[in-house]
């Protein structure tokens, strides 16, 4: 459609690629067809990161890699601020474990699905609590598979230490992230990760898997939290340094970095260059 509508009017597309794991359109001879005419048709193509970027050159029959570009998702910092956020009332199962001084709250946002391994972080935050104690857990996020991980976690016998919120609006996301210590992110595979940079807005450190998009985020700067291994093991080693090491990290400093990098003002002008850019470009054929 984006071809079609572009070759009408006689203009450029840019077409920027957003489905992780790209597999998802690749791994079906149809679908792959069908993504390959997109790519094929554009004249420019802008990857979210720079594992997805990786993962159409290796997946699809691009012949000028340096058509493909990455420019990250943004985030609207005015809007994740930790001065808007509003004292997060009590959750599900809210116990003692929370409100003992000295507990390091962990956060994860998202959808109860395969690809996010809450089935994983569960068994990582179980072993982590032996070392550190004083670590929470809650989960806020619905999806088919809550059912599951709650009795999971019943199973675990971590009732007292991990509780499930309901899925909330982005008010209740931000809330949540600024009534936890650091967010973590266990997924098996992420395209970016925008709840990374959420969180990183409000000031939190974020513990995430080597799971692609997140790495594009932590890999070079300490400063904003930590890479784990994409294991359990490594999950698990993550929250117990992660409990261990909150007070090196600077919430003032996070904002900023994460303001400097992905506030959609910024993000906006840098895709407005390219689209002059591409615009600007002397007609192909």
């Amino acid at each position: 459609a984006g071809i079609s509508a572009a070759r009408h009017r006689g203009v450029p597309m840019v077409l920027t690629e957003h489905t992780g794991p790209l597999r998802t359109v690749t791994a079906d001879r149809r679908w792959r067809l069908h993504t390959q005419a997109g790519m094929d048709g554009a004249d420019c193509l802008v990857a979210v990161s720079q594992a997805l970027r990786r993962d159409m050159l290796d997946q699809l029959d691009i012949r000028d890699p340096a058509r493909v570009l990455v420019l990250p998702n943004g985030v609207d910092t005015s809007f994740f601020d930790p001065a808007l956020a509003r004292p997060c009332p009590p959750g599900e199962r809210d116990t003692a474990a929370f409100r003992r001084p000295g507990a390091v709250h962990a956060l994860w946002v998202g959808h109860h699905v395969e690809v996010k391994a809450v089935d994983r972080l569960l068994d990582a935050f179980a072993v982590a609590r032996r070392h550190q104690p004083g670590l929470v857990l809650s989960l806020l996020g619905d999806g088919p598979l809550e059912p599951a991980r709650r009795r999971q976690a019943q199973a675990l016998g971590l009732e007292s230490a991990v509780r499930f919120l309901s899925g909330a609006g982005r008010e209740g996301v931000r809330d949540a992230m600024a009534a936890a210590d650091f967010l973590v992110l266990p997924s098996h595979a992420e395209t970016f990760g925008v709840v990374v940079i959420e969180a990183l807005a409000m000031g939190k450190p974020v513990l995430a898997t080597a799971c692609g998009g997140p790495e594009d985020v932590l890999a070079d700067d300490p400063r904003l939290g930590l890479l784990a291994g994409n294991t359990m093991h490594g999950v698990a080693l993550g929250l117990q340094r992660m409990a261990a090491g909150l007070g090196g990290f600077d919430p003032r400093q996070i904002r900023a970095v994460a303001v400097d990098r992905y506030d959609y003002a910024r993000l906006g002008t840098r895709l407005l260059a390219l689209y002059e850019d591409v615009a600007n470009a002397p007609a192909a054929g």
